[in-house]
């Protein structure tokens, strides 16, 4: 029986018939609810609430970002379902293995970026209601460029430097949902 603990099994890479359900679930409902999400704030980005719109619209692309890896190991369970272990080195090398890492890795930081600079800018209305103390369209933007650049470069090199290393080298070493 497999532990109740661990993600995966010797032949599977989701070890429990509930975790498979809920990472389709979750992987399907994010990717359709993010291009909702971007579609409707593209259509509705009014000049008044650039800002806002602007980091919403990122914040739903992040998180997009997240259903695709979902989506990702999903298929991989299908794929190696019953026979995982005679292909686990297989797919921890594979090129699908490191970009699903990259994934989750810029999703998770970019989020989190994203949130911080949306309460900052909720705090900064709130607490400065009368002030023009505001991030304007720009600053937002030249601030978002900059973090997706920084997280991109943060995550994908040490994704480049562990690309088929043996286990103790890789980033996400013998993890099969390649979490770094």
């Amino acid at each position: 029986l497999p532990d109740q603990f661990s993600i995966s099994t010797c032949s599977n890479v989701l070890s429990h018939d509930v975790l498979r359900i809920f990472v389709w679930i979750i992987g399907s409902l994010s990717i359709v609810g993010n291009i909702i999400s971007i579609v409707w704030h593209v259509k509705s980005f009014v000049k008044n609430n650039m800002v806002v719109q602007t980091l919403l619209i990122n914040l739903s692309f992040a998180d997009l970002i997240m259903g695709i890896y979902l989506i990702t190991i999903a298929v991989t369970d299908i794929y190696y379902f019953g026979i995982y272990a005679q292909y686990l080195e297989t797919w921890l090398h594979s090129v699908i293995c490191v970009m699903a890492s990259f994934l989750v890795a810029i999703s998770s930081l970019m989020s989190t970026f994203i949130l911080f600079l949306i309460t900052l800018d909720r705090y900064l209305f709130l607490v400065y209601p009368f002030e023009n103390y505001r991030l304007s369209y720009k600053l937002i933007t030249l601030v978002l460029i900059v973090l997706w650049t920084v997280s991109a470069t943060f995550t994908a090199l040490p994704l480049v430097y562990s690309y088929n290393q043996p286990a103790s080298y890789r980033l996400y070493g013998t993890n099969s949902a390649c979490l770094p």
